[in-house]
């Protein structure tokens, strides 16, 4: 036997075996550097807020920081742009408004922002929406609110936190379920809407029940209904608006993480694990309680399947010219 070879051909063997692994099968597994998550609104606002929870426990799971970045403007389309034309690696992802992502560029429009854009990862919350009026308000429900518009064409106005927001398209769904006419006015997010509406200024506004809460315990704000399709923990006394007599409508404020398209489907699943773990957490769910907000866990495809109705609900209202170009 030629030991000599033998040896050689066991080396050429090794060798070739090394070359033929699978590429990268030697690289860190995701993630090994910090992780931006870009967020579409200013400082302070439900969308803010959330992204910082979870950012928190994400980052404890992932074994790496996560870097939260306001990246404000455009009615949340300066982020949604950007995560779009990120490197689809994972470390730049982004949080969203659902309606912010899927109705306002229908507005502008931004054709090239459709929902194929993005790689959809989890929910994060449901933020419940309710109708509020001043408590001086002579409308103590949703029936006498509608009656008293159908007396009154396009004088009874409403505030909501600006155009292609959950409120906005609310408030559309409002009037095209009810045949009503209101005097819709945009503000430039919720607090200086339900400022006027405290002052006196309005008559009504659609906000989440996250930063009206406050104002309704006070005994400031009454509420008619909310909006979703069951009452919620922190007003068991407030009707929805299909109990009111508004027929099949559930309208909530859902947040969630996105990268952009072409995300591998481990990192997509790596990364929801990871949110539905911090979702898990009880003091992550005590602190969103405390918003009001509702934690929505969900699989990459239960999320897909959420958003492509919401994206069919809007393109329908568009179509019907409920949703106007602007």
């Amino acid at each position: 036997m030629n030991f000599k070879l033998m040896g050689a051909a066991l080396a050429l063997m090794a060798f070739v075996g090394l070359s033929a692994s699978p590429a990268g099968a030697n690289e860190d597994p995701y993630p090994n550097k910090p992780i931006t998550i870009l967020v579409p609104f200013a400082p302070g606002g439900n969308v803010d807020l959330s992204t910082r929870i979870v950012a928190q426990f994400m980052s404890e799971d992932l074994g790496e920081s996560i870097l939260v970045s306001n990246r404000t403007g455009a009615g949340g389309l300066i982020a949604y742009e950007a995560v779009s034309r990120a490197q689809p690696d994972g470390y730049t992802l982004a949080t969203m408004a659902a309606s912010s992502l899927i109705v306002t560029p229908r507005l502008v429009p931004r054709d090239d922002l459709p929902l194929s854009s993005y790689s959809l990862i989890g929910a994060i919350t449901d933020s419940p929406m309710v109708l509020l009026v001043p408590a001086n308000s002579p409308y103590r429900s949703v029936e006498e609110y509608v009656a008293a518009a159908k007396e009154k064409p396009g004088v009874l106005s409403i505030g909501h936190s600006g155009n292609g927001t959950t409120g906005h398209v609310a408030i559309l769904s409002f009037q095209d379920g009810t045949d009503i006419d209101l005097n819709v006015i945009p503000y430039k997010g919720a607090a200086p809407a339900l400022v006027d509406l405290l002052g006196g200024q309005l008559d009504s506004v659609i906000d989440q029940v996250t930063s009206s809460l406050q104002h309704i315990g006070s005994g400031k704000l009454r509420p008619l209904a909310v909006l979703g399709s069951e009452r919620i923990a922190e007003l068991p006394d407030v009707p929805t608006m299909q109990e009111s007599g508004v027929k099949d409508y559930d309208v909530a404020a859902t947040t969630g993480l996105i990268g952009p398209a072409g995300l591998e489907r481990s990192v997509v699943e790596r990364l929801n694990v990871s949110l539905n773990k911090a979702l898990a957490d009880p003091e992550v769910q005590a602190r969103f309680q405390k918003m009001g907000a509702i934690v929505r866990p969900m699989t990459p495809q239960q999320f897909v399947e959420r958003l492509e109705r919401e994206d069919s609900a809007a393109e329908d209202l568009l179509q019907r010219g409920v949703l106007k170009v602007q």
